[in-house]
């Protein structure tokens, strides 16, 4: 890019609205220079973002609480996202901030990529979220070697809280039809049925991601020290939002830690049989999955998963290991709320199918000692 094509010598577009300041400073800094031309951001500030990564899924899960457009989302977007940066660089410092934004937000520069993009999101907004609960803080404290959480926060009742973000990546779930989708863990018999049955009935069966989930745990065991679970507590957040399910996706996550039959996380002997470390056990808190509606991208606000969806519920699960009594005090959320962990989920018009796959995965339940 010659010097004189660099954002930085020209006028960021949202100037003008930019009342925070932090997106337009970042601009005229050359933050975003190497940012690519198709970047969310970039279309979002120009003002020509249209369909992108994930859409239906934020759409589905929102509570009509406001009324948005294409105009409103993104300058509201841009705004709501500037308030955090500005947050952001006056609890942990300009020189981090900076880095996280040329690093982490760029998503791959030239080689963008928005599930990178969309990564990086979810943890500035769980982070925005901790900073408002907190007198100081530090990203990316060194704990066990090389490795570290996200951040550690010293929240205004003095507890320590260490904070993991992570956020998988899926195949394109939008315009998927006919799939099925076991949310729970099956035997080797069991997934042999159900594989065979869906592909002799035309339907696309797709076994539960307990692989990624077991990836997180362990990664996150790697970073967080180990600690009392009352002054100090370690909390793994896991956004959830685009996977196939298209509303309420968290539960698949849920119910595949914290099923009461073989959830992974309440069963710990079958979570050491599929590769959960021992550490997790020891060392995680608890372990937050949500679901993002359109409201919480628009105003970069972890809070509006709170908000409830059509099934009267709010868009997230958390599973408490440790000190559950003081979780709600700590987090704002309730692991002894009512949550749904259901065994299938089953998308497709025809639901002639949806008895025998459900007798296939209630006979077919992994249970310790099996394969």
């Amino acid at each position: 890019m010659n010097s004189s094509d660099k954002r930085s010598n020209k006028e960021c577009p949202i100037k003008h609205i930019d009342i925070p300041g932090a997106l337009s400073d970042a601009w005229r800094r050359g933050w975003m220079n190497e940012f690519s031309d198709d970047h969310f951001l970039i279309k979002a500030i120009e003002g020509r973002l249209e369909k992108f990564e994930g859409i239906n899924q934020f759409v589905i899960n929102n509570c009509q609480l406001y009324h948005i457009n294409d105009r409103n989302f993104q300058e509201c977007f841009c705004i709501n996202l500037s308030c955090s940066i500005a947050g952001l660089k006056d609890f942990f410092g300009e020189n981090k901030v900076r880095q996280f934004f040329i690093d982490q937000l760029s998503a791959g520069k030239e080689k963008y990529d928005e599930s990178q993009f969309f990564r990086a999101l979810s943890e500035i907004s769980v982070l925005r979220f901790w900073v408002q609960r907190s007198k100081f803080g530090e990203y990316e404290p060194r704990t066990n070697g090389q490795k570290n959480p996200e951040a550690r926060f010293i929240c205004n009742n003095g507890v320590t809280v260490d904070v993991e973000v992570k956020t998988p990546g899926f195949n394109k779930a939008d315009g998927i039809e006919n799939f099925v989708l076991p949310l729970v863990l099956l035997n080797n018999e069991g997934q042999d049925q159900f594989v065979s049955f869906c592909n002799s009935k035309s339907l696309k069966g797709i076994m539960p991601r307990v692989g990624k989930l077991k990836d997180f745990l362990n990664s996150a065991s790697d970073k967080f020290e180990s600690v009392d679970h009352v002054n100090h507590m370690n909390f793994l957040y896991i956004n959830w939002t685009f996977s196939e399910m298209m509303e309420s996706g968290f539960e698949e996550a849920l119910s595949l830690l914290a099923h009461p039959y073989n959830g992974i996380l309440l069963h710990k002997d079958i979570g050491l049989s599929i590769g959960v470390k021992e550490e997790v056990y020891d060392r995680i808190t608890a372990v937050i999955v949500y679901t993002e509606p359109l409201n919480s991208l628009m105003f970069d606000d972890f809070r509006y998963v709170w908000t409830k969806g059509a099934d009267g519920m709010p868009h997230f699960g958390i599973v408490g290991m440790h000190n559950c009594d003081s979780l709600y005090k700590i987090t704002g959320m309730n692991p002894f709320g009512r949550k749904l962990t259901p065994i299938i989920y089953y998308f497709s018009q025809d639901a002639k199918y949806f008895d025998e796959l459900e007798r296939i995965i209630a006979e077919n339940l992994l249970t310790n000692g099996q394969t």
